[in-house]
């Protein structure tokens, strides 16, 4: 049950195959299923999900805003990363036994359960994982041409201090 520091090096792609990344621990999810023809090269925006979540949770919620961006010239892709770490309770402020706060569950379809993410554990005033965190988003920033980052609570945070970063 240790979830902290954890190991999710594998990153889907929208073709739907997996690939191990050992050099980075993200998996990043993309919201178009189609591929993408032609020369021209489509947009990107990084996702960020919040605490107790995972990318695609977050872009199954985003499925409006998704629909729109496929419409616009040229489209623009949503690519949400999962959080290095697991959840767990350090604040002993959740009862973690209770399998809804760790797991997300499936609708039938691929993927069933899901360990629930976060970018960081908070214990008082102390933060474990923050700066881990802010690295793996600026080594996936730097791997690929995004053209903004989303984020929303927890992920708001970390893409707020992403920005600070770069300026």
């Amino acid at each position: 049950k240790s979830g902290r520091g954890g190991n999710n090096a594998r990153q889907s792609h929208g073709d739907g195959s997996r690939k191990g990344r050992p050099s980075c621990n993200h998996n990043k999810q993309s919201s178009n299923s189609g591929s993408s023809t032609g020369s021209r090269a489509g947009r990107k925006l990084l996702v960020l999900h919040g605490n107790r979540q995972t990318g695609d949770l977050l872009l199954g919620r985003m499925s409006s805003l998704k629909r729109k961006l496929g419409r616009v010239d040229p489209p623009v892709d949503l690519v949400a990363v999962d959080a290095p770490f697991l959840f767990e309770d350090l604040n002993g402020d959740d009862d973690v036994a209770d399998d809804t706060t760790t797991r997300a569950r499936g609708n039938g379809g691929a993927g069933g359960d899901q360990l629930l993410r976060t970018w960081w554990h908070r214990h008082g005033d102390e933060y474990f994982g923050l700066e881990q965190s802010l690295d793996l988003i600026k080594t996936i920033w730097a791997e690929d041409n995004y053209e903004g980052i989303i984020g929303f609570s927890q992920g708001a945070r970390l893409a707020h201090l992403v920005a600070l970063s770069h300026s």
